[in-house]
C-alpha cells in the first residue's frame, strides 16, 4: 500500500498513509457499529467497548510494529529488534 519513503517526498507519503488508515479504520468501524447494534442488549455496552478498545489496540500495535517493513525502511537494531523491545515491555 506504502512507497519506498526515500522514492516519495513527505506530503505523498502523508497523503498515502492517510489512505491506507482510512480504508483500515472503515474496514474496522462498519462491522463494528453493525455488532453493536445487534448485540448491545445482550452483552452491555461496557464489555463491547473494551473489545473494541482490546481489538484496535492490537491491530494499531501490529501496524505499528510493522510500519518500516512497510515503507521500505532498513532496520537499525538487526533482524529481531521489535521482539526484544516487546520482551523489555512486557
Amino acid at each position: 500500500m506504502l512507497n519506498k519513503a526515500s522514492s516519495i517526498n513527505a506530503l505523498e507519503e502523508m497523503y498515502h498513509l492517510s489512505k491506507a488508515m482510512s480504508l483500515i479504520a472503515l474496514v474496522a468501524i462498519v462491522p463494528g457499529y453493525w455488532f453493536t447494534v445487534f448485540f448491545i442488549d445482550r452483552i452491555g455496552r461496557f464489555i463491547i467497548q473494551l473489545g473494541g478498545f482490546l481489538l484496535m489496540s492490537i491491530f494499531m500495535a501490529i501496524l505499528g510494529f510493522k510500519y518500516g517493513d512497510r515503507s521500505g525502511e532498513k532496520k537499525a537494531c538487526g533482524p529481531d529488534s521489535n521482539e526484544d523491545f516487546l520482551w523489555v515491555v512486557l
